[in-house]
């Protein structure tokens, strides 16, 4: 059946104030149609959403426009600038004029906000176009380690660039009846190996495909891990 309410993320995107251009994206990897089997991601009650599958279109949509040119540059350059340095005659006067109880709360608020000035400035700085991605057929199976690897990049762009906080990727279906010829299986996995679990053949194949979502995932977490952020990773 469908969900009877929103799905986790959607919850979570929903409470969050709007502070970027998307409150939430949702990619896919070959979910299927719009049936219940085959979503995961629900903004209420049987409303679900249909993940973008394409990663050239997902491009095209976050990416094609977000390099900007010189004049523009020169504007971004000015306006990323420290309001500290600015302003810092009139900060060091507004200092030297309060008096020495109210001095300390300044100095503690103008410290905070240099804090987060510094943050914005590093969170920008990670922000990049990643390389358009390759002409790949979506809908083929044998293509989905590239499309993978295709996704999780944009997936790692988008938040890097703050063009969301909240991104969820659906990988497949709830009947994902397809075989992993890159693990050198050729047989359907829903309906051979997911219902035959007792024999210990099944199982071990069972076990290397779970492997390779995990890898999948953990290449996701390692993009994530190597774009720099305050004072760590944007993971």
């Amino acid at each position: 059946v469908w969900a009877t309410s929103p799905s986790v993320d959607q919850i979570i995107a929903q409470r969050l104030p709007l502070e970027t251009k998307y409150r939430s994206l949702e990619l896919g990897l070959q979910t299927g149609i719009s049936q219940c089997a085959f979503r995961t991601i629900y903004t209420a009650a049987k409303s679900a959403v249909n993940p973008q599958i394409d990663p050239a279109s997902i491009y095209q949509s976050l990416f094609a426009n977000l390099n900007v040119g010189n004049t523009a540059q020169v504007q971004v350059k000015f306006d990323k600038q420290s309001f500290f340095d600015l302003h810092k005659a009139e900060l060091d006067t507004l200092v030297r004029d309060t008096s020495i109880y109210d001095r300390p709360k300044l100095q503690a608020h103008l410290t905070a906000v240099r804090d987060l000035e510094r943050t914005l400035a590093e969170t920008m700085s990670a922000c990049a176009t990643p390389g358009k991605p390759a002409a790949v057929d979506f809908n083929q199976v044998p293509n989905r380690p590239e499309l993978v690897d295709q996704q999780t990049t944009l997936i790692a762009a988008a938040l890097a660039c703050d063009l969301t906080r909240v991104l969820s990727f659906q990988y497949s279906n709830g009947h994902d009846n397809v075989p992993y010829p890159w693990l050198n299986y050729a047989g359907a996995h829903h309906d051979n190996l997911t219902h035959d679990e007792s024999d210990v053949g099944v199982r071990a194949k069972r076990v290397e495909i779970c492997t390779w979502y995990s890898k999948m995932f953990a290449q996701l977490l390692g993009k994530l891990n190597a774009i720099p952020e305050c004072d760590g990773t944007l993971l």
